[in-house]
């Protein structure tokens, strides 16, 4: 079985290195990390899945669907397209959205408990048009697959939906240990709290959702009201040198069309995935070059070329943002938001109302024409919905 796997990161590596080790022909692509031993490295997405039987897409909810377009040229027909990212349900369904008509099944795999240790052992629960063909492959390798009936994205719901009650619950639990803690019983509650949840079972849940109705309704019999919460200062951005190059290089891939968010909260969602730490202002500085080596990834795989080679340092600012308006340029004739004859100088004028050259134009005049090449995009591709 030839089998792609596409992103190495914490869960995809492991899976990559078992599926080798129980006999799998496995490639893949990887724009940061080295391939585990065994696994064939290919020079990008479509190279990797261009003679795979399955692909297994393991990089993140935001590179979910840029990682299927790059790999849509050397897709083909039968191929198997797994998705194993934590995305939304409505990320699932735009992924068979993109394979529409080129008979490339779409199964949506939710990975059902933490993959360090685990492997390819971690308990996974598959839905969509192949599932039943996608878990009968990695059963025989020794993976644990149960078949969720229902679309692409019926997996992924449920998973989300189950965490909802696990984040609470572990919330719960840390809370009541930090104050059990403070009043010097933090062992008693440890114990308590344990013998609890080994009691649960269907009665337990009855009882709390019932008796959380019931005192709800007495309490406000009794006229008591909901307290609205307190107002939190927001932190401050980070502001060391990778963060500002992270925020340049987000703000510039919104323009693209790569990212549909482009605030600090959701920079720092994604700074959290890539280098685990809490918030983007704490990252090691040592490791955060994995936050823009992603970045940059996607930038690649939006048509934004990052080579550098042989380019002077006082120069790569510049190059980079004239580089990004010609992968603009490439996508307003795409979607039809200007007419192929017309240059940037044309489009620059047209859209923004200043008179260019892309070659003599400065940093911020290049910013600007940037940003609102952008604008037009993302309106364009609005009114075509």
């Amino acid at each position: 079985m030839r089998i792609a796997v596409l992103g190495f990161g914490e869960a995809g590596g492991e899976i990559a290195r078992d599926l080798v080790a129980a006999g799998a022909d496995v490639r893949g692509y990887d724009p940061v990390v080295e391939p585990p031993a065994g696994v064939d490295p290919r020079a990008g997405d479509a190279d990797a899945v261009r003679d795979a039987e399955l692909v297994l897409s393991v990089n993140s909810a935001h590179d979910a669907l840029p990682a299927l377009r790059a790999s849509l040229p050397a897709l083909n027909p039968d191929t198997i397209w797994a998705d194993l990212n934590t995305a939304s349900p409505g990320t699932k369904a735009a992924l068979v959205q993109a394979l529409a008509g080129r008979r490339v099944p779409v199964v949506d795999v939710a990975l059902m408990a933490p993959v360090p240790g685990k492997g390819l052992r971690t308990p996974m629960l598959v839905s969509g048009e192949a599932a039943d063909r996608y878990a009968a492959i990695l059963t025989d390798l020794g993976a644990r697959v149960t078949v969720q009936p229902g679309p692409a994205g019926a997996a992924s719901s449920r998973k989300l939906l189950r965490s909802v009650f696990y984040k609470g619950l572990a919330a719960a639990v840390v809370e009541a240990l930090a104050g059990a803690e403070a009043a010097g019983c933090a062992d008693w509650l440890r114990d308590n709290i344990s013998a609890e949840l080994s009691t649960f079972d269907g009665h337990t849940i009855d009882r709390l959702v019932d008796g959380t109705h019931r005192h709800t309704e007495r309490f406000k019999a009794r006229g008591w009201k909901p307290a609205q919460p307190a107002g939190r200062t927001k932190p401050k951005p980070a502001d060391h040198k990778t963060a500002a190059k992270a925020r340049a290089l987000w703000l510039s891939l919104h323009a693209l069309g790569a990212i549909d968010d482009p605030s600090e909260p959701a920079l720092e969602a994604f700074a959290r995935r890539q280098l685990r730490c809490t918030r983007l202002q704490w990252a090691d500085q040592a490791l955060a070059y994995r936050l823009i080596e992603a970045l940059k990834a996607m930038a690649e795989r939006h048509g934004w070329d990052q080579a550098l080679d042989g380019v002077r340092p006082e120069a790569r600012v510049i190059v980079l943002k004239r580089r990004l308006i010609e992968a603009l340029m490439g996508k307003l004739w795409d979607c039809g938001a200007c007419p192929t004859d017309w240059d940037v100088s044309r489009a620059a004028h047209a859209f923004s109302g200043m008179e260019i050259e892309l070659l003599f134009a400065t940093a911020s005049e290049l910013d600007i024409v940037a940003r609102e090449f952008g604008r037009v995009l993302r309106a364009t591709k609005e009114g075509k919905r």
